[in-house]
This record gives structure tokens, C-alpha cells and sequence, in this order.
């Protein structure tokens, strides 16, 4: 009876080895994506008891993961910020030239100042799946990752955020911290990809994100504090502005940065002089904004000739 003791704890310690030599030889990055997904789906089922899906065009189902464009994000903030009412500062026009004769007011300048302001003043509301929406439409377009992230997590921290809460940083921007991101990501397709090579260099990576937020912040004080937007007779064309400016800056960054060899150690501050010089030289920041645009454009064949040919291969592709 002793002996067949000894030899089923003999087995089942034998057992315990191998299952633990087993689990020893999972990679690491197997562990970590098997971690990932379990907390991807724990959140998940998390938040879908508390955003409730609609129904879009034809029936089709829209949860947090559904992809949004641009300009639907925005015109939900500026339907969104209506329900603001923080007091928005004045926009600074051109002073009168005399006492008798005041400048007419450009009201789409002001306008447009306002829906700027008051976006800026929207915090992330967790139970809001439009604002779930930007921002994983944002991740999938840094990482060409079409899986709704978790909605915390090291991935955040992958694409420059400050921590594994991409929330936290949204401080003093609004949700203008995630929609001027999600501006340059989707029409300066060039720049953002110039931006995301720049940020990824050896011994030079800094943080995306943490970047593009500071450059949201200073984008919008400079609107409010020149006359950037009074150029425009439109809301559209007045936010172009603000568009310009904020590209130009990245623009700069990335330009000097490269050329320079510049890294966050010896060179943070860079980032600030950059911004600073946007405030007080706004028009030489728009100039670059338009050199970058104009490169986008200029590129824009071949980025459609890429996609096609990518299509053409993928059709190509064996069946397994």
C-alpha cells in the first residue's frame, strides 16, 4: 500500500515537472499576447455593459471598435460642444486703427474659435462610444492594428502615450487632444508617416503622443491669441488654419530632428522651442504646414499606386 503511495506521488510529481517545463518552454511574447487578449476581452465585456451599440446605415451594428472618419468625429464634438458652457476668451482681432473706425469682426473666426475652445474643454467620457471610437480609430491608424485595443494597456504606451491610461493625458487639450491626432493621421498621410519613422529612430524615439497633445495645447492657445483665423470665410478654411499650424509644427520636428540628430535626452526642450516659435512666428509655422501638405499631395499617386498594387498582390496571394 506504502509502495503504491510512493509511486502515484512519484507520478504526480513527475506530472507537475513536465507541465511546468511545458509552460516554461511557451515564449514570452506567447505569454504576453495571451495576457493581452484576456484582458482585452475582460474589458470588453466591462464596457459593453455600459456603451450601448447603434445601428448604423443599413442595419449595420456600431460598437466601440467601429472605425470613424474625421470628419464624422468632428461634427459630433461641434454638436457635442453645444452642451459646454465653459466662458470661452475673447479671439484677438486686429486693434483699431483709430478710435473712430473699429475692424469689422470676422464672425466665422469667431465661431470657429468657440467650437475650438469648447472641444477643448470635453473630457473623455468612458460612457460615450463616440469618444471610445476616436480614440481606437487613432490606434488603428499609428499601428495598422484593426482589433479595438483594450482600453488599458502597455500597447498605449507603445505609441506615446504617458502611461497605460491614454486618458490621463488628455488634461488641458480636451477631446481636441485626440481629434487634431486624428487630423494629421488622416489627411497628411506623408507627414504621419514621417512622423511615425522620426519618433521610431535608434537612439533618437520619443513619444508620439505625448508630443502631438503639447502641439494641440499650443496649437490652440495660438488660435486664440493671434489672428490666424481671421484669414478665413469659412469654418472649414478657419479650421484649415489651425490644421496647418499644428502639421507645420510636426513638420519642424521631425525635419530637425533628422537633420540634426537630435534625441530626448540632450534635445527634450526642443520640443518646447518648437511650440514657442509657433506662438510668436504662427504665419512661418502655416508655411510649413503647406510645404507638408503640398509634399502630401505631390506623393499622393504614389500612395494610391502602393495600395493598388498591395490589393493586386493580396488577390495573387495562394489560398492555403
Amino acid at each position: 500500500m506504502s509502495s503504491h503511495k510512493e509511486n502515484s506521488s512519484s507520478d504526480s510529481d513527475s506530472f507537475n515537472t513536465d507541465e511546468s517545463e511545458n509552460n516554461d518552454e511557451i515564449p514570452e511574447d506567447v505569454k504576453n499576447a495571451r495576457d493581452q487578449w484576456n484582458q482585452i476581452e475582460q474589458q470588453q465585456e466591462e464596457l459593453n455593459t455600459k456603451l450601448e451599440t447603434k445601428k448604423g446605415v443599413g442595419g449595420v451594428v456600431i460598437d466601440r471598435g467601429s472605425p470613424i472618419t474625421f470628419f464624422d468625429a468632428r461634427a459630433f464634438l461641434v454638436d457635442e460642444s453645444k452642451e459646454v458652457t465653459c466662458k470661452v476668451p475673447d479671439l484677438v482681432m486686429d486693434p483699431p486703427r483709430c478710435f473712430c473706425f473699429r475692424p469689422k469682426r470676422n464672425m466665422n473666426a469667431v465661431t470657429t474659435w468657440e467650437k475650438i475652445y469648447r472641444i477643448s474643454k470635453i473630457p473623455f467620457n468612458e460612457e460615450n462610444i463616440l469618444h471610445h471610437r476616436i480614440l481606437n480609430t487613432l490606434h488603428s491608424l499609428m499601428t495598422g492594428c484593426t482589433t479595438p485595443p483594450a482600453r488599458k494597456g502597455a500597447h498605449w504606451e507603445t505609441i506615446g502615450f504617458q502611461s497605460q491610461d491614454p486618458i490621463t493625458d488628455l488634461r488641458g487639450a480636451g477631446m481636441m487632444g485626440l481629434l487634431l491626432p486624428l487630423n494629421l493621421f488622416a489627411k497628411f498621410k506623408v507627414l504621419s508617416k514621417f512622423l511615425i519613422d522620426t519618433a521610431r529612430l535608434p537612439e533618437q524615439n520619443f513619444p508620439i503622443m505625448v508630443v502631438l497633445i503639447s502641439y494641440t495645447k499650443a496649437a490652440i492657445e495660438t488660435a486664440g491669441s493671434t489672428d490666424i483665423l481671421k484669414s478665413g470665410n469659412s469654418f472649414e478654411s478657419c479650421w484649415e488654419r489651425l490644421t496647418l499650424l499644428f502639421a507645420g509644427m510636426v513638420y519642424q520636428l521631425c525635419t530637425e530632428w533628422r537633420n540634426e540628430m537630435l534625441d530626448i535626452e540632450h534635445d527634450f526642450k526642443r520640443f518646447d522651442q518648437i511650440s514657442n516659435r509657433a506662438k510668436s512666428r504662427p504665419l512661418a509655422t502655416i508655411e510649413k504646414g503647406i510645404q507638408a501638405q503640398k509634399e502630401d499631395d505631390k506623393d499622393a499617386p504614389n500612395i494610391r499606386e502602393d495600395k493598388e498594387t498591395n490589393d493586386v498582390n493580396e488577390l495573387l496571394m495562394p489560398v492555403k
